[in-house]
């Protein structure tokens, strides 16, 4: 029997918020000579980050349940 094939949910909105906040970053740093907001916008953005990681990780991890919960 095959293997089945695994699917991954990913939210585009967030990732279009990450990539809007880059462009905005270079374009400040270019203006910007001092590095302090660009270091905590840097790390907003991480933060941003981690949390899309954990959510779609979270819903991962619930899409699984529900399959096998049809099953």
């Amino acid at each position: 029997m095959a293997e089945p094939e695994t699917y991954e949910l990913v939210p585009v909105t967030p990732i279009r918020r990450l990539e809007k906040e880059l462009e905005k970053l270079k374009k400040e740093r270019v203006a910007d000579t001092g590095g302090a907001e660009m270091n905590r916008q840097v790390i907003d953005i991480l933060k941003m980050n981690q949390k899309i990681v954990d959510d779609m990780a979270r819903m991962q991890g619930d899409l699984i349940g529900q399959l096998y919960m049809t099953i």
